[in-house]
């Protein structure tokens, strides 16, 4: 019975001595607003790097059913060729189907372009906000540890990398004013060599 209420003691004691350390944390974080400065800053750079990533997930899904559809579109192509007989892009584009089709390829193109080229974007977007995130949970350490350090450039940067990037998450994965599309014909070339 004795070692039963010893190590509940000894339980205790640590749960105590636990509790008045979150505590005394939590009033260092109160009596520092550096601190909770920068851990708004690191929330808002979290919450950012959330939305790129989500924007990015769909992206990829995106990108993917665009290629499947671009793969069921040139068997299409291909079966209404041989269907027609015809060997060359000018007779091709005679037929009403193979020239629409051709079209949409165009269309899904210029779209995986666009989409690449903006998940290159969010990638460069995420390697820099970890960067900043990481700078912020360091220099954080350093003020719990040296109350007279200054953070003011690095809070000026973060500042900036929000502003400049968070209007980026809300833009559209896909801006028509960006779309590069192939020319007509490397379509059907490219049709016509995988096939």
């Amino acid at each position: 019975m004795k070692h039963v209420i010893g190590s509940t003691h000894k339980i205790c004691c640590w749960a105590l001595c636990c509790l008045f350390t979150i505590l005394s944390l939590d009033l260092a974080l109160a009596v520092n607003p550096r601190i909770s400065n920068l851990q708004q800053k690191m929330g808002q750079i979290s919450s950012l790097r959330q939305r790129i990533s989500e924007k990015a997930d769909q992206g990829i899904r995106i990108r993917q059913q665009f290629k499947e559809q671009m793969q069921a579109i040139a068997e299409e192509i291909k079966d209404e060729q041989e269907r027609m007989g015809t060997g060359s892009y000018e007779k091709a584009i005679q037929c009403p189907r193979i020239d629409y089709d051709l079209r949409l390829l165009q269309q899904y193109d210029g779209y995986i372009s666009e989409i690449d080229r903006r998940l290159t974007y969010f990638q460069a977007v995420d390697v820099q906000l970890a960067y900043l995130f990481q700078q912020a949970e360091d220099d954080m350490k350093i003020i719990e540890t040296l109350n007279d350090m200054d953070i003011a450039s690095l809070m000026i940067r973060i500042d900036r990398v929000l502003v400049e990037y968070l209007p980026e998450a809300e833009k559209p994965l896909i801006r028509a004013e960006h779309l590069r599309l192939p020319q007509h014909e490397d379509v059907w070339n490219a049709i016509m060599k995988r096939h």
